[in-house]
């Protein structure tokens, strides 16, 4: 017979540490149901139907996504598992944390209701034993969100999550940066269709150089000019919208000519403060072995490159993996030459980041990183040949 369990809760949103609990449950069961809830009294992020989807398209990567089945409603959690025939209920528990104390006393009350209703309910507790998972909860990840500390945010939600997170944040972003509803409508569209589906040169990313340029902007006080802020802001978002290069062109200069023919006529649709020279000159600097003649352009070379000289792995393994993703026709062989190749022309460079203040606080860091992987890509390459 068949084993069966129920994991219920608001996931709003949901997390890595949803993730971990579902994927301990599937080696114990062989269906598993994730029954998504909804309380009238309580203000959530999505709606019920955006969390639902957003659970059945993240559970969809894993190999085991045939035994999930994904539910919603507003009934109590006991009635769900009745009417579904399970006997064992779900719960996650992060054992640095007070959520055993919390989930004791709730599977206490879920065996009372299931009691008076002459059946039997058991809670199965699923301990989250990975360091960084036990600090991963919904509400950390929404405080996340309006601290605007997206890089930390990317590591504690799946990418589709993380999307639907910071759409409001990217429409905000273009909302100032357009002057009419249909060019930021159009906008929109362009940047979701562009950026959405990538391993790494995505929506992740411009979070990345959003969040380090809020940072740099802040602790450089007084260097930064808040009056370039929205032209960095355009060159960011547009910098990768093309990352298809070829024998004529790179892909920074078809990014340009893209934004260029959208904005065809820049002093009537863009900001009158925003600077098509400058954002040209930007989105060209982000090109590897471009020498940056201003500051903003150096700015946002380093921002573009920042994850190099991160110390914080799940953000290094995020770009490591997620560049693999972009090259699916290219062999593992080939892949790793190509990247040996360019980590060492990065290595080649005089400065890695170009401004002082990147140069400070990242470039030793980002050295010692690209050796390691180096090292690290030779040795998966030998064992390859």
């Amino acid at each position: 017979m068949k084993t069966k369990a129920l994991y219920a809760g608001s996931f709003d949103p949901f997390t890595f540490g949803h993730m971990e609990v579902i994927k301990q449950a599937l080696q114990k069961y062989d269906e598993l149901l994730i029954y998504v809830t909804d309380n009238p009294d309580k203000d959530y992020m999505f709606s019920l139907e955006s969390r639902t989807k957003l659970i059945e398209d993240a559970v969809a990567e894993l190999p085991e996504c045939d035994r999930i089945k994904v539910g919603a409603g507003d009934i109590l959690t006991v009635n769900m598992a009745i009417a579904n025939n399970v006997t064992s209920l779900i719960r996650g528990i992060r054992p640095s944390t007070a959520d055993l104390q919390f989930e004791t006393n709730l599977s206490m009350l879920n065996e009372h209701l299931a009691s008076i209703r002459s059946n039997e309910l058991k809670t199965d507790y699923i301990y989250v034993t990975d360091v960084f998972l036990q600090t991963v909860s919904s509400t950390t990840a929404k405080k996340l969100l309006k601290m605007h500390e997206f890089i930390l945010l990317a590591a504690m939600v799946p990418q589709n999550v993380y999307n639907h997170m910071m759409q409001k944040e990217f429409n905000a972003c273009i909302d100032k940066l357009f002057l009419y509803p249909d060019d930021r409508k159009a906008a929109k569209h362009m940047l979701t269709q562009a950026y959405s589906e990538r391993g790494y040169h995505n929506l992740q990313h411009l979070g990345d150089m959003l969040n380090m340029l809020a940072y740099y902007a802040e602790q450089t006080e007084g260097i930064f000019n808040p009056q370039d802020y929205y032209d960095v802001i355009l060159a960011i978002l547009w910098h990768d919208i093309i990352i298809e290069a070829d024998d004529k062109e790179s892909a920074e200069e078809k990014s340009v000519k893209s934004l260029l023919h959208f904005a065809a006529e820049w002093n009537e649709n863009i900001q009158e403060n925003i600077h098509s020279a400058d954002v040209v000159g930007m989105i060209r600097a982000t090109q590897i072995g471009v020498s940056a003649t201003t500051e903003k352009q150096k700015l946002i070379a380093d921002l573009d490159k920042v994850v190099l000289g991160t110390s914080f792995i799940p953000w290094w393994r995020r770009y490591a993996d997620g560049l693999r993703m972009e090259y699916p026709e290219v062999t593992d062989k080939e892949y790793l030459k190509g990247r040996i190749q360019f980590l060492r022309k990065l290595q080649s460079l005089d400065r890695i980041y170009q401004t002082d203040w990147f140069y400070s606080q990242f470039e030793d860091q980002a050295r010692m990183n690209i050796s390691i992987s180096i090292c690290r890509l030779n040795a998966e390459l030998q064992a390859l040949s």
